[in-house]
């Protein structure tokens, strides 16, 4: 995907164009009083097939993938205050 869609390759989509609608009563006109709802719209385009016209040449540069941080386990105190703490359960008493 990466060497196939770079900087200034030329595509021809087939898409849809989809329109949301959201409407908010908490964001109402203060100033006119009105009960109108507030409206926010959210567009999505999703492609349902990509053809490259015209291929870039600009070189490919693959993104780097974020990594997350290595296992580092706790600490001796952490650890030992865990092993003081016990909770013994209740027996519940019958409601009559």
């Amino acid at each position: 995907m990466y060497e196939k869609i770079r900087p200034g390759t030329i595509v021809l989509e087939n898409t849809t164009l989809h329109c949301w609608v959201f409407s908010d009563m908490l964001k109402c006109s203060n100033t006119t009083r009105s009960r109108t709802p507030a409206v926010r719209k959210t567009y999505q385009v999703i492609a349902k097939s990509v053809r490259v016209l015209v291929e870039s040449t600009v070189p490919a540069e693959r993104p780097t993938i974020p990594t997350l941080p290595a296992f580092k386990p706790a600490n001796n105190n952490a650890q030992a205050a865990f092993k003081i703490f016990h909770v013994s359960p209740t027996k519940r008493q019958k409601m009559l």
